[in-house]
């Protein structure tokens, strides 16, 4: 795993850690929501239980004797949350797809390495084996980082599960539902798919991350239990951040508009995003779920939006995002509060068990990994988990893509489309270029 800050050099991020599932202790770990039969491996051999994953994580953490006492990730878990795993947190909630690829995949790591780009300080850790951080250190390779090399492009041949047409109908459905008073809006998607990719991976995520710098971004790589799946993600959007004080943030995004090389141009692009009726709509809309979320595991009065609709900026594109926080209730812990909050709002719409229950028969097949969380859970009770949005899945050389946004009552269903198409764009540019 390869957690990256790779927009670090913006001001956005501090902490990038990679690791592996190497070490007598280190786990690993592979769910199926629709069966809960979990699949755990350990010192090479493999087990088989029936367990909710999130319980599992939630009782087999590090306990470490000297716990370091730094910010971030000082052990526990790292791995991603499918978009199908709401059935074990929506209550009554049944998936009308399954997922191809694992509804959650975890790794316990028993060493790792952690970079603060601040300091630009490399931390070698590990537990109960320090031969493990001799390997670390043989493993690091110094020097400046190589660029990505110059590409020829080659448009991928892959399709959309759903034709243009479709996909507008389908909007056009939700303002329907909407104007009918069922939902304040709802975040319709779909997925772009390339039967055999057969270039190298971790290349074409570092082509990712150089033209789409994310502060929460990843590569993620599995291969117990014969799989072949891997995930590359530039994600721009924190789902939940839990902090050694018990402070919990979200910060959704909603609202996204290309970038100008203008620059008067690309101040007055931003400038016009917020004041945007329609987006701002989502910001509230998404703004008011997020609170009822963190109010189920946080103190109360606690929750408030320090920043509403601000624009932060990337590579490629002005987003709005609004932050929201509050304060853990005490002694809960922090898979509770991911259990509670989970799938994001910002990728369902509102209220969220109608959206779901919609988006289940609106769209065309499972999300699979795509708007999902991917991320860390702390052994000391912290998380910080993304949203998995800007992101390539890669199961055995089947390449998937998903986007979309959220319809509203005031949406104009082909700028819904070409949202989608917009924010798949750096990803489609990254499969095209080849060395």
């Amino acid at each position: 795993f390869w957690l990256d800050s790779a927009a670090a050099h913006l001001g956005q991020g501090d902490t990038s850690i990679m690791g592996t599932n190497t070490g007598a202790l280190a786990q690993t770990v592979r769910w199926d929501v629709a069966t809960n039969q979990l699949d755990i491996q350990q010192a090479g051999n493999q087990t088989s239980r029936t367990e909710d994953v999130l319980d599992y994580l939630q009782y087999h953490a590090w306990q470490p004797e000297q716990p370091l006492e730094v910010e971030g990730f000082t052990g526990g878990w790292v791995g991603y949350l499918g978009y199908e795993a709401k059935q074990a947190t929506m209550i009554g909630h049944i998936n009308t797809h399954r997922a191809v690829t694992p509804d959650a995949y975890w790794i316990k790591p028993q060493a790792f390495l952690r970079y603060d780009h601040r300091r630009q300080i490399t931390t070698l850790v590990a537990y109960a084996d320090e031969t493990l951080l001799d390997t670390l250190q043989t493993a690091l390779t110094y020097g400046p980082g190589s660029q990505p090399e110059p590409t020829t492009h080659h448009p991928p041949m892959g399709q959309w599960r759903l034709t243009t047409e479709a996909y507008q109908h389908r909007a056009t459905q939700i303002q329907a539902m909407l104007e009918g008073g069922e939902a304040a809006g709802i975040c319709l998607t779909d997925s772009y798919h390339l039967a055999d990719y057969r270039g190298d991976s971790l290349d074409l995520y570092g082509r990712l991350r150089a033209k789409n710098p994310a502060p929460y971004a990843g590569y993620l790589r599995f291969n117990t239990f014969d799989d072949e799946l891997e995930v590359l993600c530039a994600s721009p959007e924190e789902f939940l951040k839990v902090d050694r004080d018990g402070l919990v943030e979200s910060k959704p995004i909603k609202g996204t508009v290309a970038r100008s090389s203008d620059p008067a141009q690309d101040v007055q692009i931003a400038q016009q995003m917020v004041a945007d009726p329609k987006i701002q709509s989502e910001n509230l809309m998404i703004t008011d779920l997020l609170r009822d979320d963190l109010a189920k595991v946080t103190q109360p009065g606690t929750v408030t939006v320090p920043k509403l609709m601000a624009v932060e900026s990337f590579a490629t594109v002005h987003q709005l995002v609004t932050t929201v926080t509050g304060h853990l209730r005490p002694n809960t812990p922090v898979v509770e509060a991911l259990r509670a909050v989970f799938p994001g709002g910002s990728m369902t719409g509102a209220p969220k068990s109608l959206s779901i229950t919609a988006l289940d028969h609106l769209e065309a097949g499972p999300r699979g990994i795509y708007s999902g969380a991917m991320g860390w859970l702390g052994d000391n009770n912290t998380a910080e988990l993304n949203v998995v949005i800007r992101s390539i899945i890669i199961d055995a050389g089947r390449l998937s893509i998903g986007a979309g946004g959220a319809v509203v009552v005031g949406s104009d269903p082909v700028a819904e489309e070409l949202e989608k198409q917009l924010k798949a764009q750096a990803l489609l540019d990254s499969i095209a270029e080849q060395p």
